[in-house]
């Protein structure tokens, strides 16, 4: 295990740290990463709401902790889910299994928490009993820190949502704004917010289709926000035994979107000569 100090902490578990300090004293802190960096936090294990982990000493038995987090309520997800949906570079990347930095400020500006912010979001056991000045809590949240580290998708299933189930979330929500699109372009006056997988399979067979208002929108071409946002979206692309098909689709991406860049100019440009 890595020290809770070194090179090696992330951006994830930096701010992680940083919120378990504004919970405890600076003793337990420096003890409990003491106890991190000498490997003595054994069976940690992260599941939804719960932390748990056991602390050895060279001076009895290993104590066992247990760390509760305050979950948020379904409404509070509902409203995170939505504004990350919205905003399609971070949609993409979250279906491609990719945690931007910018996640927790969004769900900060939105009043949700993703870290938590004081003791009423915590409350910790330890079989030794000092409860309120416990190096063996402090060993087990920074031992968390370095998970969340390795995968910060983690801090998310502590909040009370599996990666699963955002994902699935996300991938919802794109899907309904998808078919909401569509409702206004064939003038469909269906209430498309009630889109299902089901709803847009059974109208595959029109995807290509397009309805005559098509010529009356206005076109703005540029660059992508992402790149391969598309197939990012889709997620893993399981049909493909090619391990870098990704990697090497994403310069043919570029090269097609600075192609459509020069066309589209280029007629606009003839089109004022």
């Amino acid at each position: 295990m890595t020290s809770s100090n070194g090179p090696s902490l992330g951006w994830w578990a930096s701010r992680w740290q940083a919120a378990v300090a504004r919970m405890l004293d600076a003793t337990s802190m420096s003890e409990g990463r003491g106890l991190v960096q000498l490997g003595l936090v054994t069976g940690l294990s992260l599941e939804v709401g719960l932390l748990r982990g056991h602390v050895g000493s060279a001076d009895g038995p290993a104590c066992r902790v247990r760390v509760s987090l305050r979950t948020l309520s379904d409404s509070e997800w509902d409203r995170c889910l939505d504004a990350l949906a919205s905003q399609a570079a971070y949609a993409a990347q979250l279906l491609n299994a990719e945690l931007p930095r910018g996640v927790e400020s969004v769900m900060r500006n939105l009043g949700v928490p993703l870290f938590p912010e004081g003791r009423g979001d915590m409350e910790a056991e330890c079989t030794c009993g000092h409860l309120r000045s416990c190096r063996h809590i402090a060993a087990v949240l920074l031992a968390a820190g370095e998970r969340l580290s390795e995968d910060p998708f983690l801090l998310f299933e502590l909040r009370g949502r599996t990666r699963e189930e955002l994902v699935d979330g996300l991938r919802d929500r794109r899907l309904a704004a998808a078919q909401r699109r569509q409702a206004i372009v064939d003038g469909d006056s269906v209430d498309a917010a009630s889109a299902s997988r089901e709803d847009l399979v059974a109208a595959m067979d029109q995807f290509w289709q397009m309805s005559s208002e098509i010529r009356e929108l206005p076109l703005k071409v540029e660059q992508p926000e992402v790149t391969m946002e598309s197939l990012k979206i889709l997620g893993e692309l399981g049909f493909a035994e090619d391990e870098d098909l990704i990697s090497r689709l994403e310069p043919v991406y570029r090269a097609v979107s600075e192609r459509a860049l020069e066309v589209a100019y280029d007629d606009h440009q003839d089109a004022e000569d």
